[in-house]
């Protein structure tokens, strides 16, 4: 449920602001309730995993827009991107698993949720960046 409210706020939030100059401000959010939560020390591996959440929905919202936005060829080209990507972050997940080997299971969970967000952000971005009016 925390998840759906998550994403129903960042669908909000995408739809509400014109998404290229606003995205920053976006991201700027969902990273500064992500430190603030860290900077109080508590629950930290709630933290991240929470952030990847929010980062992960936030995945889809603006895909989803940016392929509302997208004619046809468009469409085809963005779903093809996509299905690209995700195979790459399904890469990426199994390779930070393999390396976290030496922490314990709760910092492993913490580290990956932190790398995938990470991972997640930067397709945020270029998603965002191209959104056109």
């Amino acid at each position: 449920m925390r998840y759906l409210k998550s994403f129903v706020f960042i669908a909000f939030l995408v739809a509400r602001f014109n998404a290229n100059a606003q995205s920053g401000a976006i991201i700027h959010t969902i990273d500064s309730t992500h430190n603030a939560c860290l900077t109080k020390g508590e629950h930290v591996e709630n933290c991240a995993r929470v952030y990847h959440a929010k980062l992960d929905s936030m995945v889809k919202v603006v895909y989803n827009i940016l392929r509302i936005r997208c004619d046809t060829n468009g469409r085809v080209k963005l779903l093809k991107e996509q299905e690209e990507w995700e195979i790459r972050r399904e890469f990426y997940k199994t390779s930070v698993t393999n390396e976290d080997k030496d922490l314990d299971d709760e910092d492993k969970k913490m580290d990956m949720d932190d790398k995938l967000a990470d991972f997640d952000r930067k397709r945020i971005m270029v998603m965002l960046d191209r959104m056109v009016y």
